[in-house]
């Protein structure tokens, strides 16, 4: 293990072991994760905007950001909510 701490090497394992198990499962938890940390991104973005006082760029963020939580909130729960960081508990 190389460049890379002990609870990420875990998570990796447990990533894997989820992969071989139950495939069809870990593609929705990779796939609501992937759609947690870009809502995550969009609100950085719209929290860097409003440090630097661009009110323009705030107006966009805060669009993007709302579309993305309204998006997120309304796709169907495919599988049981579990994300992988909470596997690595």
């Amino acid at each position: 293990m190389e460049g890379g701490s002990w609870d990420g090497y875990i998570l990796t394992q447990q990533a894997r072991q989820l992969l071989q198990d139950e495939p069809l499962m870990a593609g929705h938890v990779l796939r609501d994760d992937l759609h947690s940390a870009r809502t995550v991104v969009r609100a950085a973005a719209l929290v860097t905007a409003h440090q630097e006082g661009d009110c323009a760029r705030i107006r966009m963020c805060e669009q993007v950001l709302s579309r993305a939580v309204t998006d997120h909130k309304a796709a169907a729960p495919t599988a049981p909510p579990v994300g992988l960081c909470r596997l690595a508990g």
